[in-house]
């Protein structure tokens, strides 16, 4: 999968993440790309007539609904758009759901309408779909979720000839993870990890260290 003169959309585009893979998809060719946040005016550290800026917040259907209208025919999508609660298994609070699954889903659901043939979606999921952490209970499970609902998405895309990556990252150096005491990776590292696993059709992409080895630690016992 090449990124040269395709036109992609990404969610959370003004995230850690987020901006590295846009600056990264705008010298790989990128013909176009739709930067979604939930703040556009979070979008002004890059200027390029290349970029559409897309208001999007994927726990409102209204948000959605108004950001898939804007969308054109495209060929790659890139779901980056998350939140991280950092709450445990019995707190009241069901917005990792909200917006890592129903969410993604909502938004991806009316975008496969309009995915070129031959194109590409890409789910920034998380290692922690693997296993996990209880402080972050609610966020891992709604990983878990995602997780398996791409492997779904894999088999409905199939026909159409859109094939569909999963990214498995383990923690990175964002604001999401500060203040957080564990080993991270720079996210124009995993940012290139990304691209380079894709370019070489790789479905299943650990980007890091850290994910790296949790994969391998759970093949030593299959």
């Amino acid at each position: 999968m090449e990124f040269n003169n395709k036109i992609i959309v990404l969610t959370g585009a003004n995230g850690g993440l987020g901006k590295e893979l846009m600056q990264k998809l705008l010298l790989k060719g990128a013909s176009k790309i739709y930067a979604t946040a939930r703040d556009t005016a979070k979008l002004g550290f890059i200027d390029d007539e290349r970029i559409v800026k897309v208001e999007l917040d994927l726990s409102s259907d209204d948000s959605i609904q108004n950001a898939v209208e804007t969308i054109q025919e495209f060929d790659i999508l890139i779901n980056n758009a998350g939140v991280n609660s950092s709450t445990s298994i019995f707190e009241n609070d069901w917005i990792d759901f909200d917006v890592n699954v129903r969410g993604t889903i909502n938004f991806t659901k009316p975008l496969t309408q309009k995915i070129n043939t031959g194109g590409a979606i890409i789910n920034i999921t998380s290692v922690l779909a693997l296993l996990n952490l209880p402080s972050m209970a609610r966020y891992s499970a709604s990983k878990s979720a995602l997780h398996s609902l791409t492997q779904a998405l894999r088999a409905k895309m199939a026909p159409k000839n859109v094939k569909v990556f999963e990214v498995l990252p383990g923690p990175i150096d964002t604001n999401m993870t500060e203040g957080q005491q564990m080993d991270k990776t720079k996210p124009d590292i995993v940012a290139d990890a990304v691209i380079e696993a894709v370019e070489g059709n790789i479905n299943d992409i650990y980007p890091d260290p850290f994910s790296k080895s949790i994969v391998e630690e759970f093949a030593a016992y299959l």
